[in-house]
């Protein structure tokens, strides 16, 4: 019997038999005799338990014994109870190994799911059941936290084990770091992946822009893409992703002609997300996208054959490059009869082009439920004089907008259009439940002015509710 086994041995008997010392040995016993019984008893135990297992007593070999040396029947039973409680004992510390040894397999993936590829690597170790198990991982997300230091090479050489041992499927790839400046490996990741029949691919690295190997165009089976800081050269053969629903490229470098091609040849396409491409000749069509997303995107063609559009959301000066090309924009006859919601960011009021944007697009937009605009107009240094007469001129007599419930205008200076928009709307949304209103936080003298300006409008719906939000 080992020393560790034996010390907790010795500390479990000399606990359990010092109290029946002198109350469960005969009263004959218990001087020198008794004292010489309990030494019997206690080395007694300890020969008869196996070597092997605390919890088990060879019963068979201790009880004529402990009738010999003049233990009663019930200290006999109290031992055989003592015995009893400590090989439950035993046993409850071995079942919560056994808990996590026998795991279903599907709670074991689970786990390994929400933890660090690292991490989840090193359970490995924690038993033969768990060895490997992370090998077949079908969601990878690689990201810093998974190199062992800041040197990109160790990242690299994990991903690159990491992808040697695993087995089976792979529906989501994650790669989002900055330790990678550049790495030889990202075109055998690829080659993999395209292998694989990868069905979610993310990549968000830092540095120079990556020139995409011709293997990325290879998964045909992606659902969702998602680049940053890439460089795309489509070859010529490519004709699209026919499973793709999810495509975002943030500050990706790719020609007009390639990246309409690609969009079109999308033919599942419903969400769209494009930042940062400057190009002045692009063009999306697109029969099923349901949400699109621009920001910082310079061109003035956007809207082509997109009926299916339900969320359209603009950023970062995205009416100003429109006005680039409004007296296109602002002729066209296309409906959006499915656009229920409109966020633009940064519209300056003072200018009339960036105005005429928005009022074609929300005309062009029967059922809208749903406007949000953000300023960027500052009320001290108007650029162009306000013309008076703008909303008879632009605005038809009968513009309606039957469907929309609720109008969100953050950043106002209080500019004479931004009042005049804010009038438009009040008074020709039958239906309307909630404006709310945010001054920019630039405007502080003037706040009580615009707000009794606003208050002198007629509203369409009396439901209506103005709610003017201040600081």
């Amino acid at each position: 019997m080992g020393s560790l086994t034996y010390d907790r041995l010795d500390r479990f008997i000399t606990d359990r038999l010092r109290p029946v010392r002198s109350s469960l040995i005969r009263p004959a016993v218990r001087t020198k005799k008794g004292n010489g019984v309990y030494n019997a008893v206690y080395h007694l135990c300890i020969r008869c338990f196996h070597p092997s297992s605390l919890s088990q007593l060879r019963f068979h070999l201790i009880s004529e014994p402990l009738r010999i040396i003049g233990l009663n029947h019930s200290t006999n039973l109290l031992l055989s109870h003592l015995i009893w409680e400590e090989g439950q004992m035993r046993r409850k510390m071995t079942s919560r190994v056994d808990y996590l040894t026998d795991l279903p397999q599907s709670i074991i993936e689970t786990i390994l799911t929400k933890m660090p590829l690292r991490d989840a690597v090193r359970t490995s170790i924690l038993s033969s059941k768990w060895r490997y198990k992370w090998a077949t991982l079908t969601h990878l997300v690689f990201n810093d936290k998974c190199a062992s230091g800041t040197r990109d090479r160790s990242l690299a050489k994990f991903i690159s084990r990491f992808l040697l041992l695993h087995h089976g499927p792979i529906n989501r790839f994650v790669l989002s770091t900055a330790y990678l400046q550049s790495s030889p490996d990202l075109d055998q990741w690829l080659l993999f992946l395209s292998r694989k029949d990868v069905k979610e691919l993310v990549l968000e690295l830092g540095g120079e822009w990556f020139k995409a190997p011709s293997c990325l165009f290879s998964c045909q089976k992606l659902v969702n893409l998602e680049l940053f800081r890439w460089a795309l050269n489509p070859p010529l053969s490519f004709k699209g992703f026919p499973y793709l629903k999810h495509l975002s490229f943030q500050q990706v470098l790719i020609g007009s002609e390639a990246l309409q091609n690609l969009i079109s040849g999308c033919i599942l396409l419903e969400t769209l997300n494009l930042s940062y491409y400057d190009s002045l000749e692009l063009t999306i069509c697109s029969p099923n996208l349901k949400f699109l997303i621009l920001e910082g995107c310079k061109f003035d063609k956007f809207l082509g054959n997109i009926p299916s559009l339900q969320r359209l959301i603009g950023r970062s000066y995205f009416t100003e490059y429109m006005s680039i090309g409004n007296n296109t924009f602002g002729k066209t006859e296309m409906k959006y009869e499915q656009l229920k919601f409109i966020e633009l960011s940064q519209v300056s009021f003072e200018h009339m082009k960036e105005l005429k944007v928005v009022l074609r697009l929300i005309l062009n937009s029967p059922n809208l439920e749903e406007l949000q605009i953000a300023g960027s107009s500052n009320s001290s240094s108007a650029r162009e004089a306000p013309d008076l007469d703008f909303w008879e001129k632009e605005c038809e007599f009968d513009s309606k907008f039957e469907h929309l419930k609720m109008v969100k205008m953050m950043d106002m200076s209080g500019v004479p259009h931004e009042i005049g928009f804010i009038g438009f709307m009040l008074g020709n949304s039958p239906v309307l439940e909630t404006m709310s209103i945010i001054p920019s936080v630039y405007m502080t003298e003037d706040r009580l002015m615009f707000l009794i300006e606003l208050t002198k409008f007629k509203r369409a719906s009396p439901e209506a509710e103005m709610i003017f939000v201040q600081d």
